[in-house]
Order: C-alpha cells, then structure tokens, then sequence
C-alpha cells in the first residue's frame, strides 16, 4: 500500500490559489483539485507563482518570478493588479521590483483603485513615496471620482499623504 502523501502547510499554502473555484462565492476549494494539489501535482503559472508570493510577502519569490517570467501586469481572479495588490498585502519592497519589470504604476482594479490609492488609504507613507517617484498620478479618480486625497482621509498619517501628494501635484 502507498504512502499518503506528506501535506505541509506551506505545500498547501502554495497550491491555495491554484484550487479556489473562482465560480463559488463561497470560497470553497473543489476537493478533486485539491487531492491534486495536496499530492504534489500542483504546478502554477507564472502569474499564479507572483500573485502567491505577494500575498505571503515573499519579495524574494516575487523577483523570482518576474526573472522566469511572469507577467508584471497579472491580475488575481477578481482583476486587482500585481501592484495593487503588493500594497494591499503590505509587500512595499515588491513595488521596485515589479515597476522594473515595467508594471503599469497607475494599473487599477475594476473599481478604478490604483496602487497609490491603496497605500494612501493604508497609511503607508513609503509605499506612496516609491510609487510617486515611478510615475504614479497623484490626480487619477476611480470610477466614484475619488482620488488618492481622498482615501488619504481614512488614513492615520493623512496629512503627512496629503502633504506628500500636493507636492507632487
């Protein structure tokens, strides 16, 4: 009789985004793709490898995979952006990478939220700083015609993002 095999949580960590059902609400993993996934069948994209690696905030494997090939412009399955989604993650030392690997500084997700956005809601000063140094329009609104000021707001250090952005304007 077989071994059943060895799961790790960083085994099934890895594979997590390669099984979602993006056609269940829920979230639910389909159980056949994950018996797959969990015997070590599991081989993702590039564009799966980066986006993974930048929700475990592993720059290391994000600049790996920008090397082999991924897509600086990959979007996860609900259309946020790589770089979107560094910021969202808090994965601020993925941002040169990626816009090295010429990722699109404005891209948004279908709201129209850009990376810039994000960090100024988030209250991450460095974050805006890199993006704003890679071109990043400090003026760009979402689909709701609010912009980078405005979600600066919410943040804790707003004004110090406002400061920064009207600088820049």
């Amino acid at each position: 009789m077989a071994a059943a095999p060895v799961l790790t949580w960083s085994s099934v960590a890895l594979c997590l985004s390669s099984v979602e059902d993006p056609g269940q609400k829920t979230g639910r993993i389909r159980s056949r793709r994950f018996r797959a996934a969990s015997s070590g069948d599991c081989e993702m994209t590039e564009a799966e490898t980066l986006l993974t690696a930048l929700k475990r905030r592993d720059v290391d494997a994000v600049q790996a995979a920008l090397s082999a090939g991924a897509d600086p412009h990959a979007t996860d399955r609900t259309g946020v952006p790589a770089i979107v989604l560094a910021v969202v993650q808090g994965c601020e030392a993925a941002i040169e990478p990626l816009l090295e690997a010429g990722s699109a500084v404005d891209a948004a997700d279908p709201h129209g939220n850009t990376a810039l956005m994000q960090a100024c809601a988030r209250a991450r000063l460095d974050a805006a700083r890199l993006l704003l140094a890679g071109g990043a329009d400090p003026r760009h609104a979402n689909k709701w015609g609010q912009g980078p000021r405005d979600w600066a707001v919410w943040a804790a250090n707003g004004p110090e993002i406002v400061a920064l952005l009207d600088s820049r304007s």
